[in-house]
């Protein structure tokens, strides 16, 4: 009988630390969830702020491309007047993947969940 009543202890023992486990694990679950949240919407930002940067760097080197062109044409127009002087292109290119080639794939290959071994007493 004795037996018995300590195999119900020990069950009741194990059953509340699974509970308590359980619990543990929903909380950081939880925190998880609004840690990817946050994240995604920091790369969402700094995609905007590398977007508006990157415009700005074209815009400035569209101006002075113009201004190198109109000191160009007043000296092209005495050596040759049928000559045309053609802009730069510039490939468009995806500023976040840019990022990524230079820091790193953002969200690396998830790691597979592995039991951990029981902690002797």
């Amino acid at each position: 009988m004795a037996i018995i009543e300590r195999t119900q202890e020990k069950l009741l023992e194990v059953e509340s630390r699974a509970r308590q486990a359980e619990e543990k694990f929903d909380d950081v679950n939880e925190k998880l969830h609004y840690a990817l949240i946050r994240n995604k919407d920091l790369e969402r930002e700094l995609e905007t702020i590398l977007t508006s940067s990157r415009q700005k760097e074209f815009e400035g080197r569209e101006e002075e491309n113009e201004g190198e062109r109109e000191d160009g044409e007043d000296e092209e127009e005495d050596d040759n007047d049928d000559e045309e002087i053609k802009p730069v292109e510039h490939s468009p290119k995806s500023p976040k993947r840019e990022v990524q080639r230079k820091e790193g794939p953002l969200n690396p290959k998830p790691r597979a969940r592995t039991k951990s071994k029981p902690k002797p007493k």
